[in-house]
């Protein structure tokens, strides 16, 4: 079993048809038709009925679809993790709710090291999650094992 079969799985499930799926995913319909039979075979069992001209996914392709998703899932997280493992610690990233902080961080470091992120729990979350080495947020923030520093005022 390979990856790219439980994408095409989940993403046929998404876009229905076979035409659908295989223009969402930039792959011709017999690659998407080839991969769906071969994991078919490699279950024993049809995932779907084929019933004039069209797929209907059966109980056994909802039960592998909803195992695929979370396989999928993981899949990005780990990719997601691992990442942010590499970027902590090869470069300093920072988030911030406003643009004004980061003008006078990258004018210091003379390159762009920072995006601006609206939302602050999103900012706070990915912070949490290793994205970001630092966040600027218009408020202070208490977390365990962190420090909250005034740095401007707007």
């Amino acid at each position: 079993m390979e990856l790219y079969q439980l994408e095409y799985l989940v993403a046929l499930e998404k876009y229905k048809t076979l035409l659908e799926t295989a223009n969402q995913l930039h792959v011709s319909q017999p690659s998407i038709t080839k991969a769906i039979k071969k994991l078919e075979d490699e279950f024993g069992f049809a995932l779907f009925d084929r019933v004039k001209n069209r797929l209907v996914l059966n109980m056994y392709g909802e039960e592998v679809i909803a195992h695929a998703k979370k396989i999928l899932s993981e899949i990005e997280l780990l990719k997601l993790s691992t990442n942010a493992l590499f970027q902590q610690n090869f470069r300093i990233t920072i988030g911030s709710n406003a643009p004004a902080p980061l003008w006078g961080i990258q004018s210091l470091l003379d390159h762009s090291i920072g995006e601006i992120i609206n939302d602050n729990e999103v900012l706070i979350k990915s912070f949490r999650n290793h994205l970001y080495s630092m966040i600027i947020l218009d408020y202070p923030m208490k977390l365990p094992n962190c420090e909250c520093k005034e740095i401007c005022k707007e």
